[in-house]
């Protein structure tokens, strides 16, 4: 029984709608980094000094991120829409 259970996660995993939150995740994730070393002036330093430990923040700004995009349907695997459909989707998730 857990073999098929680690099958089931695993095949759940590799969906394309997963493979593309993952992605989505991994890129907001080094978009706040990057702001934040950006801002700072690439300085260990600053970065500790104004923000202190940014992977937390960054974890947490991916996240609702995310949440923001699935709340407008972003992940759906059925969905077939046009270009200008998709970018006010992407639009009203981030604003």
């Amino acid at each position: 029984m857990p073999r098929q259970l680690w099958q089931q996660v695993l095949t759940g995993l590799f969906r394309p709608m997963t493979l593309v939150a993952m992605v989505d995740l991994v890129i907001a994730c080094f978009a706040f980094w990057s702001a934040a070393w950006l801002r700072a002036g690439f300085q260990a330093e600053q970065v500790a000094f104004h923000l202190g430990p940014v992977l937390p923040r960054a974890i947490v700004f991916a996240g609702l991120l995310m949440l923001c995009m699935a709340s407008m349907g972003m992940y759906r695997a059925r969905q077939r829409p046009r270009s200008l459909e998709t970018l006010l989707r992407v639009v009203l998730a981030v604003a």
